[in-house]
């Protein structure tokens, strides 16, 4: 009988065993998968819009006696000889239409001469006017006025001698 019973004791152990060790969680040892970073989608290419065109503007004025082929004064001054030809040479930034308007007048607000002309640039340009007298200018104090679309934007006083 004290067989039995250590039989049966050691029988109830091992399938205690048993159970308890096959209800234990099963240990995972499969490596997972490497996770990879998930690439961002490449940022769209945005391409800037196209800048609006800048309006024409008068950046300098400048007076001489010659101008070279694009209309530039080749040497700035303010004082001319009775019989020089006087060039106005308006430089300006910016395309689109605008209208330049040269007023030239004596020292006494006599006009001398007014001259207009529409310009189209596409960009940086110098528009020259002029004036002349073949019989030779009074000498003494002079002024140029540069308007674009009927607002001054540039006087130039000069003289004669």
């Amino acid at each position: 009988m004290k067989f039995t019973q250590h039989a049966l004791i050691l029988t109830v152990s091992l399938a205690a065993t048993l159970a308890l060790g096959g209800c234990g969680k099963k240990e995972d040892n499969a490596i997972p998968p490497a996770s990879t970073p998930a690439t961002p989608p490449p940022a769209a290419q945005t391409t800037p819009a196209p800048a609006a065109p800048v309006a024409v503007a008068v950046s300098a004025v400048d007076l001489g006696s010659v101008v070279d082929g694009d209309q530039k004064v080749t040497t700035p001054t303010t004082s001319f000889g009775a019989k020089d030809t006087i060039y106005a040479s308006v430089a300006t930034t910016g395309a689109g239409t605008a209208k330049l308007d040269a007023k030239w007048t004596y020292q006494d607000g006599q006009t001398v001469n007014e001259e207009s002309t529409t310009i189209n640039p596409t960009g940086p340009a110098n528009t020259a006017f002029h004036i002349a007298k073949p019989s030779g200018w009074p000498t003494g104090s002079y002024k140029v006025e540069i308007s674009q679309d009927g607002k001054s934007v540039s006087t130039k006083d000069f003289s004669v001698k």
